[in-house]
């Protein structure tokens, strides 16, 4: 069962971006492991976590070791989490498009404001996990219908978006928000 270990002082990037630093372990063959994850509190960017940072013999010593980090070990850490490749889908999902782009430099989506599914702002209100777990049973269509209602991002962002970022723009948006 993986847990949050410790919760630390937001981390700030070397693009001047604002991160939610937190260590998390779990159980591993009668061991703990433990890695440190960094949500971002900087709209445009998306959760990034370390490798493996420890091996502890038990979640006594993982929590040990979570708190003994220090603010210069996690812009370390942040740096580390930033470089490394990122994987943002597991599924393979169908092409967005029929067709490729017309050769036109700017698009500009006509119609009325769509109706979103979901209140993103309501529904973060009652918890960030509950939010992020509606907006993962959501199909990429209607989470741009919530993008484009509350014009979360420009209608050709939502266009072109993929299902990741589209959350991590959503996200991103209540959380602003919240600290607003």
């Amino acid at each position: 069962m993986t847990e949050v270990l410790v919760e630390y002082e937001n981390v700030n990037g070397k693009d001047a971006s604002v991160w939610a630093a937190r260590a998390c372990g779990r159980p591993l063959k009668e061991k703990w492991e433990a890695w440190i994850e960094f949500i971002p509190l900087s709209a445009g960017q998306f959760p990034v976590r370390t490798p493996r940072e420890t091996t502890q013999r038990d979640r006594e010593s993982a929590v040990e070791w979570a708190t003994g980090i220090t603010p210069t070990y996690l812009e370390g850490a942040l740096e580390r989490a930033r470089e490394r490749p990122i994987a943002i889908a597991t599924e393979v999902a169908p092409p967005l498009f029929e067709t490729p782009a017309p050769l036109i430099r700017k698009v500009i989506v006509a119609g009325p404001k769509p109706d979103a599914i979901l209140d993103p702002y309501a529904v973060f209100a009652q918890g960030e996990d509950l939010l992020i777990d509606q907006l993962a049973a959501l199909d990429p269509q209607h989470l741009r219908d919530i993008v484009r209602a509350y014009e979360i991002a420009s209608p050709e962002t939502a266009l072109v978006a993929s299902r990741a970022e589209l959350t991590a723009h959503i996200l991103a948006a209540v959380r602003e928000r919240r600290r607003g």
